[in-house]
């Protein structure tokens, strides 16, 4: 006999289960009442904890507890004070990935589900865990999605509840090991899995997975609820396979680089950076040749389809699988529990999937000590066999799925978190606290910050290994496969930002990490070692390369300011050899080199690549329009994908970087002692280009610039495009008049700004990476307008949205889908992490850079009081900014002298203060 006391805390009971036990008695009392239950109390070993909620059964201030077996195990019975979440369940070997498991006991009966405000409530029946027969509580669980659940501390005793009329399972499209059914809303099912047998492994049940089925007079059609893509985190495909010889494929493998651009997938290398999967999503279409039956194993599952029956046997059980036009469809959801197999109008349901694991003697032969035995298991495979050989995989799909909890490590993070925590920002799609953000496009868990280095999100997107049948060459690569971000320190330090938000800090630092990994060795192309990749595209050992325009932009957005070393072999080796396939590759190579020496006041790179500059300028000059007094670019600088011929051959932003190369160039001529007529030449073109500009694309009717210039279909019809309107309204760039920001601003809210971002092509209706896209990077300019303009509401909203994708995300994806918040693509994109950091050095700080110095208009969201920037590099000093206040009226102080502008010719350290 055991004996605790209890209180508001310390009131959860844990005992030891060991599956396939006899079951032993379980004497509960006090003073006031007795309890008893049978349990299968573990004899041999302990294979999961039951953990009792004292309280709902009734014992509120202590308890007694005897066991018709005693032993060293269950002398370790005992009370604590925290309650086992659903999570720590899935440590066990045959627990389900992605199915709900009660956090204790066996359910044995759904009661009821229902959708109300916002939320699914599934009420059930359950017993202690392996005891068939004797339901005696009932639990309620909650979920926002149908996939991820929350279960109740507290219980209800119940001596019986009835059974429901819809739970029978006599015509139903459910088969196999089910013994319940539960309607949800005329559309939703779920029913109970469980094995009924005494050679089951494991003593739990489990409630599938919730099923769309849809009913009309003649038929049901039965498909998993669309919540389940959410949990898809890698795609295989295979399309057009003979099955002359077994179709085999396991499903843990390797990514190789292979020759640029491309990938290969290799066997597994038995290393962590393997891609693999304990649950499944599988769809098969297969054209049955003149087979009379298929052979398949999937994941140890063996399977079998006659054709003569058009059946589908699975253990012993069959389900319809139909012959159309020689062909038979259906699919599959299997983990290391369960496998629900599902064609249009059935599901059958198998529990217990994977066989036991064989014990293998392992060790070293050649000194004899060094032997143990281990449990081991085949890797999940597929194998599918035609007798004959005569049939063929028409198409074959594999999405592998992580399961509905973080990993333990991840866990444990998350319960140290405050439970309440203030918010920040929200809209209808999303809300940011200081240590997570919840988000209604990602669903469940949400994205937590413990602290500003680590975050902890489990892969959003779904990673591909092959090309999309598109002409964009589109594929979605992951990095981080794990759930867990931690921030590489830098050495040597770069710039740095400080806001004491947890949240806003790790975007910060993810931005931060990007930089670094786009310049190391791990991600770089042959001889680009320490440049500027523009992208971690495929992995390590094939990122995206050196790219002239990405560079440039980089380079111009905050990149500068962080790592001006990294930035001058960057351009230098753009300039000489970097792709170059935008229309506005001229005016980058020039652009990049004169926003170089502008920060660092460093000519010696453009003595470098004079030859080249001067070279790219008068190319340029070629495509000079006399009529329209533009030069000829198709594209904007946005797009290198598609012609823009609404924009009439010259598109507004790829002009603006034109006009601002003629005049960087001139600029640079005077420093080189170039030719004067040529410096004057240069001169009066950036000029000339600039004021037609102001006159030919700014459309009173719209309130903004548009696309293209009068006369063109952009102008007539007013459209947006950001890249464009991002570069006319940045003061850098010398276009607009305040006048025209503010209206801009003003337009931007109801034309391109979406809650997740700014759209590019708002007008256009086709949908790739460009359109229906929000691209991070043509956002800076609107941010350092919003300052100047002190408009801090504008600001904070841009600031808040990249934080929600960079936190979820944990990089910088090339696109963010605008309507779904959604993104793909590439990874790592290093212009993206440019242009966030740009939000606090252009925007926050209101920076401007002249010839030789700089300015700051801080406009300080009261959320930012006491940011502190640190590393800011400029000129050959490097300065640490700190925040005093908040507001848009501010004193500058530097080292304690209040100053309206910062010289480039300073060197050393310095303290700037920014005092409201």
């Amino acid at each position: 006999m055991q004996e605790f006391s209890l209180d508001d805390d310390w009131k959860f009971l844990y005992l030891p289960v060991q599956e396939n036990q006899d079951e032993s008695i379980l004497k509960l009392y006090d003073q006031n009442q007795e309890q008893l239950y049978r349990v299968k109390m573990a004899k041999d070993r302990v294979d999961i904890w039951i953990c009792l909620n004292l309280h709902s059964l009734g014992f509120r201030q202590s308890i007694s507890v005897e066991t018709s077996v005693t032993n060293v195990f269950t002398s370790g019975i005992c009370v604590g004070p925290t309650w086992q979440q659903n999570s720590d369940l899935y440590q066990e070997k045959m627990r389900p990935m992605v199915h709900y498991t009660a956090h204790s006991g066996t359910v044995e009966h759904l009661i009821g589900l229902e959708h109300t405000k916002g939320m699914w409530e599934l009420k059930y029946q359950w017993g202690l865990s392996g005891v068939r027969g004797e339901s005696r509580f009932i639990s309620r669980a909650y979920s926002k999605d149908l996939i991820h659940w929350q279960e109740e501390e507290e219980f209800e005793l119940s001596e019986d509840v009835p059974a429901k009329q819809e739970n029978d399972c006599d015509g139903s499209v459910w088969q196999g090991d089910v013994t319940d059914i539960l309607l949800a809303d005329e559309r939703h099912e779920v029913a109970l899995i469980s094995k009924q047998d005494a050679d089951t492994k494991s003593s739990y049940s489990t409630v599938s997975l919730p099923f769309l089925v849809e009913k009309s007079p003649d038929h049901k059609v039965a498909g998993p609820a669309a919540e389940i893509n959410r949990l898809k985190v890698w795609k295989r495909e295979w399309h057009n396979e003979p099955l002359k010889e077994v179709f085999c494929q396991e499903l843990r493998f390797s990514v190789q680089p292979d020759e640029w651009p491309h990938i290969k997938l290799v066997s597994a290398a038995k290393t962590p950076d393997d891609i693999k999967g304990n649950s499944f999503l599988i769809e098969f279409l297969i054209d049955v040749g003149q087979e009379y039956d298929l052979q398949f194993q999937i994941c140890h599952l063996p399977m079998s389809w006659e054709a003569r029956t058009q059946m589908l046997q699975v253990h012993d059980y069959k389900i319809k699988v139909p012959l159309k036009r020689g062909k038979i469809r259906f699919s599959m959801i299997i983990d290391k529990a369960v496998a629900e197999i599902y064609t249009e109008q059935n599901i059958l349901v198998i529990a217990d999937v994977q066989p036991d694991k064989e014990l293998k003697r392992v060790g070293n032969i050649l000194t004899g000590n060094m032997f143990c035995d281990m449990e081991v298991q085949a890797e999940n495979a597929i194998h599918i066999s035609a007798p004959a050989g005569t049939a063929q995989i028409e198409e074959l799909f594999v999405y592998g799925l992580r399961g509905i909890h973080l990993s333990s490590d991840s866990r444990e993070l998350v319960r140290g978190l405050p439970e309440k925590q203030k918010i920040l920002f929200q809209n209808e799609n999303f809300t940011i606290y200081e240590h997570k953000i919840i988000d209604q496009a990602y669903g469940e868990p949400p994205a937590y910050v413990p602290n500003a280095k680590t975050v902890i999100s489990p892969p959003r997107v779904m990673e591909e290994f092959c090309w999309r049948n598109t002409p964009w060459g589109d594929m979605t690569r992951t990095i981080n496969r794990s759930d867990i971000w931690r921030f590489k320190e830098k050495q040597p330090q770069g710039l740095s930002v400080t806001t004491n938000i947890p949240v806003i800090d790790a975007a910060v630092r993810i931005a931060l990490d990007v930089f670094q990994d786009c310049s190391s060795g791990q991600f770089a192309l042959a001889d680009q070692e320490q440049m500027w990749s523009a992208g971690l595209f495929q992995g390590k050992g094939e990122g995206f390369g050196v790219w002239v325009r990405d560079t440039t932009h980089t380079a111009i957005r905050s990149g500068l300011f962080l790592d001006p070393d990294t930035a001058k072999r960057s351009l230098m080796y753009a300039a000489e050899n970097g792709f170059n396939n935008g229309a506005d590759g001229l005016a980058m190579t020039v652009t990049g080199i004169w926003e170089y020496y502008l920060v660092t006041g460093d000519s010696k790179l453009v003595y470098d690549t004079w030859h080249i500059l001067k070279e790219a300028i008068q190319e340029a000059s070629t495509r000079y329009d006399e009529q329209m007094g533009l030069i000829e670019a198709g594209q904007a600088t946005a797009n290198d994908a598609f012609e823009e011929p609404e924009c009439a051959g010259f598109s507004l932003g790829t002009e603006i970087y034109f006009a601002y190369a003629f005049d960087g160039m001139a600029k640079l001529g005077k420093i080189v002692s170039e030719n004067t007529q040529l410096v004057d030449e240069w001169t009066q073109m950036g000029e000339r280009l600039k004021e037609n500009i102001r006159t030919l694309y700014w459309n009173d009717a719209y309130g903004y610039f548009t696309a293209g210039p009068k006369g063109s279909e952009a102008y007539e019809k007013g459209y947006w495009e950001s890249s464009g309107q991002e570069a006319a309204i940045w003061s850098k760039f010398q276009i607009a008049t305040e006048g025209q920001q503010r209206s801009v601003l003003r337009q931007l809210r109801k034309v391109a700004l979406n809650d997740y971002g700014i759209e590019n092509y708002p007008y256009r209706q086709e949908k790739n990476h460009y359109c229906h896209a929000n691209w991070v990077v043509w956002s800076a300019g609107f941010t350092n307008t919003a300052a100047l303009l002190k408009d801090q509401e504008l600001l904070f909203t841009l600031i808040c949205q990249q934080v929600r994708n960079a936190v979820f995300n944990k990089t910088f994806y090339e696109v963010i889908d605008a309507e779904t918040g959604r993104t793909w693509r590439w990874p790592g994109q290093l212009w993206h992490a440019a242009g966030f950091l740009s939000y606090f050095t252009y925007g926050v700080l209101g920076l401007q850079v002249y010839d030789d110095y700089l300015t700051l208009s801080p406009c300080v969201p009261e959320q930012l009081e006491g940011m502190v920037i640190e590393h800011f590099r400029y000129g050959s000093a490097k300065y640490r900014i700190e925040i005093h206040g908040s507001g848009t009226n501010s004193r500058v102080l530097l080292d304690n002298t209040p100053v309206s502008k910062i010289e480039r010719d300073i060197s050393g350290p310095h303290v700037i203060d920014i005092i409201f």
